[in-house]
């Protein structure tokens, strides 16, 4: 089955797609990919997050299911406003992210409205974020007339939240929730838990005027929102002026800048970042955006995040070389980047240098610590034959996660690689333990036991693989050679 979600940023779209990943585990699993282009048309079983609506041409009718998440405009105005940081440019100029705390301070003290805040990174980031927001909001709506040919269902942010799928269950005909997010990308975005915040800032003022903007949006999805009266600034954490700095300084992390705290210097260079910065993110003037971040470089050639962006926009104009040799001058001054590596291990894997991709993937499992990260090691070392590491790899791995059968099964393939057969037979007999009907077990299980000479019980096991999944039947060569060495006996 091929499930395309499509919603705005803070809409829970992320916990829809854990959610359904986890029900849908062996599908490909697309989030956040740039353009739907033709990704339903290459594969068969697919579930795709998908947030650039300002850029969506059509794609979703390629889909066997549509699910468009919703949330009250006006939570998700509050959610956006604390998440901001993350997702909009101007937060590089310490002077903006003062501004911006001192105003959530008297946003949380009552001497501020959400007005106040909306308008100031609308300043900050040069864009008209009332409009954006009402935009981008009405677009959610004119792609769901477009579905009218496509099945498709409405889920409201407000439902996830509860943990409430029963439509979803019925609608992908699958239970959706109980199987735990097979992903974990929610792991990487801090969220608030807490539902109908909005009350807790909104005056009088803020409501009249983001009614009106939201009006259309609000009566078509059923939200009936009326201002309470007596509403209470209290807030939780992620709705505070140390969590925008968290969410400052990880943005800062990721892009290689010095970090923000309270009176630090304001580091030379920022706004011609911005510029380039922007006009990366435009996909426009890039020629010019060079200029931008030499400028930057030449007033502090320090800042790894500058070299950073350079090489993103030579990569962009089709300057591989020149990209490549900027970000490894990048990366000796913060040899911690994940996102530097990714780009040289990219570059790497373009022009066919398998030795440099491997180091790269190395050093990403170390620094990332993630289950993909490591995945896709252990993966590339069993292409490169280097099973000794391989399975340390597999180790680190279950002892993460032991009761992941199919972990247990590439384990046993390593050991088989490495000759330990009886090892291999064990693992095998966990990964099937774990998980009795699956076809790809059986057939690893039966290549273990013909290894230990039990040619009779692997006959057996090739069988119940191929009826489980004929794609998993063992080949007709090896099945003749067992069944000669279980005459034999």
């Amino acid at each position: 089955m091929k499930i395309l979600i499509l919603g705005t940023p803070k809409s829970g779209t992320t916990a829809l797609f854990d959610a359904v990943c986890g029900s849908f585990s062996s599908a490909l699993h697309a989030f956040e990919p740039v353009t739907l282009s033709d990704l339903a048309q290459r594969n068969e079983h697919l579930v795709c997050k998908f947030l650039r609506l300002f850029t969506y041409d059509g794609g979703a009718e390629n889909f066997d299911r549509v699910i468009l998440a919703v949330r009250n405009r006006f939570d998700f105005l509050i959610s956006a406003l604390f998440f901001a940081p993350s997702i909009c440019h101007g937060f590089t100029d310490n002077a903006a992210v003062d501004r911006y705390l001192a105003c959530i301070d008297k946003l949380r003290a009552g001497k501020a409205d959400v007005t106040d805040l909306c308008n100031l990174l609308s300043d900050i980031s040069e864009i008209d974020q009332l409009a954006y927001l009402r935009d981008i909001s009405d677009k959610l709506l004119h792609i769901q007339v477009s579905l009218s040919g496509s099945k498709y269902l409405v889920v409201r942010y407000e439902d996830i939240m509860a943990g409430q799928y029963d439509s979803l269950t019925q609608f992908l005909e699958r239970p959706v929730g109980a199987a735990g997010p097979a992903v974990g990308w929610s792991d990487y975005i801090k969220r608030t838990t807490s539902i109908q915040n909005w009350p807790r800032y909104f005056s009088r003022r803020d409501f009249l005027k983001f009614s009106e903007a939201f009006e259309g949006f609000h009566d078509h999805y059923g939200y009936r929102l009326e201002l309470c009266s007596g509403a209470s600034r209290s807030a939780s954490w992620d709705e505070t002026g140390a969590y925008v700095t968290k969410v400052v300084n990880r943005f800062r992390q990721e892009n290689a800048l010095p970090p923000y705290r309270s009176g630090s210097r304001r580091f030379a260079g920022t706004r011609d970042y911005e510029r380039a910065f922007l006009a990366l993110m435009r996909e426009e003037n890039l020629e010019e955006a060079v200029g931008f971040v030499d400028e930057a470089i030449l007033q502090e050639p320090e800042i790894a995040g500058y070299h950073r962006l350079k090489a993103r926009i030579l990569l962009a104009l089709g300057r591989k070389a020149s990209a490549e040799a900027v970000a490894t001058a990048a990366l000796n001054l913060s040899p911690k980047s994940t996102d530097l590596l990714a780009l040289l291990r990219d570059l790497a894997v373009e022009r066919s240098d398998r030795a440099a991709e491997l180091a790269f993937h190395r050093d990403l499992a170390k620094l990332e610590d993630k289950e993909a990260a490591w995945r896709r090691l252990i993966f590339l070392l069993i292409r490169e034959q280097a099973f000794d590491e391989a399975l340390l790899c597999c180790e680190e791995l279950l002892g993460r996660f032991p009761t992941n059968s199919a972990y247990w099964q590439g384990y046993a393939r390593v050991l088989l690689h490495c000759s330990r057969h009886r090892d291999a037979l064990q693992a095998a007999s966990k990964a099937l333990e774990l998980s009795p009907d699956a076809a790809a077990h059986w057939a690893v299980y039966a290549r273990t036991l013909a290894q230990v000479d039990r040619p009779r019980e692997a006959l057996v096991a090739a069988d119940k693989a191929a009826q489980l999944d004929p794609r998993k039947a063992v080949p007709r060569g090896v099945l003749d050679a067992w069944e000669a060495r279980s005459r034999s006996d």
